[in-house]
């Protein structure tokens, strides 16, 4: 009879922890992270040391622009992304030229043989929406290639910059250290 009872316990035991543990939540249903914004690219190639994001990336087989040679442009790839495992809800954010790093880049030179991009070269979109149940979305900065090559000739060989930033999410926060992508244009592939 000993046997049993000691036995039965901890068997019972056992049957009852696993009863308790199968009413948790599966691993994939729990709301891990905080859901913040960022830029990827102001990470991908250097993870996370800095914003840089040069044009041509490193990758040949994933290129990161695209020549338009019918309408004599070039465009970027750039991008919004949500971390955190909650709910994916629509949300938008304002892009921008951040003015600050721009300055801050060329009081210090950091980049050898670099010029800031004439703001008459480029376009990109004010806000980028990204709708629920996504949590990214894709957006151009659009570089003129005529008028580079029509009106910009000194600029050859030099590498082009510019910080495009995120702002004021509609939903969110920001990652401040990620909402800044500094891009660098390697002007002598866009030159004719």
């Amino acid at each position: 009879m000993n046997i049993n009872r000691i036995i039965f316990y901890p068997i019972l035991f056992i049957a009852a922890m696993f009863s308790l543990i199968s009413c948790e939540k599966d691993a994939n249903e729990i709301e891990y992270g905080f859901p913040v914004i960022y830029m990827p690219q102001a990470s991908i190639f250097s993870g996370g040391l800095n914003n840089d994001y040069p044009v041509p990336g490193p990758n040949s087989i994933s290129p990161n622009y695209v020549v338009d040679s019918v309408n004599h442009n070039v465009e970027i790839t750039l991008g919004v992304y949500r971390a955190g495992l909650q709910v994916l809800e629509a949300f938008s954010v304002e892009v921008f030229v951040n003015a600050d790093t721009l300055t801050s880049i060329f009081a210090d030179s950091l980049y050898a043989n670099s010029a800031l991009l004439p703001a008459d070269l480029y376009t990109f979109p004010s806000t980028v929406s990204v709708e629920a149940g996504s949590r990214e979305a894709v957006f151009k900065l659009t570089l003129d290639q005529a008028k580079l090559n029509s009106d910009y000739a000194a600029l050859k060989g030099k590498k082009l910059v510019v910080a495009i930033g995120i702002k004021n999410p509609s939903k969110y926060e920001l990652n401040p250290a990620l909402s800044t992508t500094i891009v660098l244009i390697d002007s002598n592939l866009f030159f004719e």
